[in-house]
């Protein structure tokens, strides 16, 4: 983020405020010196390391090549109004114990090779927020999926959450119908 090498996809308020938007770019920004939080950057991290081992060399985008943001009406001018359905979408959520801790959630994709963008990895929306219901993070990102990728639910190729986190596991499958695996690589897992 700090080096501009990063993209984050901005949707012009349609999901995501520009307050938002500025907390995420934030937290990524002051991320591990000062920042106080790092939910959505483990998020956004495990979303985008899943998706490097999907390719052979990774980059995150830079379209414009002068600042590390895409605006959401940049990326529907050059990629369409959705994620592409032959692109690889995987999203990384982080749920907080209780509601005085952070929860959050990325939706990350990998640009397929006929998108002329080379190995890019987009990051298309993401959020952090104080919740008491896991339900509630699971219910969004299922919501985000359906909403910013051509094929919804069916196109995200796995939904990876970090270790130790049994009982969201068990209710994204029971009450969501949704897969969520433990992220092999968090550190938190040996």
């Amino acid at each position: 983020m700090n080096s501009g090498k990063f993209y984050v996809v901005e949707d012009d308020g349609h999901y995501l405020t520009p307050k938002q938007v500025k907390a995420f770019k934030s937290e990524l920004r002051d991320f591990p010196q000062v920042g106080l939080y790092k939910d959505q950057v483990d998020a956004t991290a495990d979303a985008v390391r899943h998706l490097l081992k999907l390719s052979l060399k990774g980059r995150v985008i830079n379209v414009n090549g002068e600042h590390n943001l895409l605006p959401w009406s940049r990326f529907i001018k050059r990629i369409g109004p959705r994620i592409p359905g032959h692109w690889d979408v995987g999203i990384a959520c982080c749920v907080g114990a209780n509601s005085s801790l952070p929860s959050g959630w990325a939706l990350v994709a990998h640009a397929a090779e006929n998108a002329n963008l080379g190995e890019a990895i987009v990051v298309v929306a993401s959020t952090r927020k104080y919740v008491n219901d896991p339900g509630i993070i699971l219910s969004e990102l299922k919501q985000a999926a359906n909403i910013y990728c051509e094929k919804g639910m069916q196109q995200v190729d796995a939904i990876w959450i970090a270790h130790g986190n049994d009982a969201v596991i068990a209710l994204a499958q029971d009450k969501y119908d949704l897969a969520v695996h433990e992220f092999e690589g968090d550190a938190s897992t040996a």
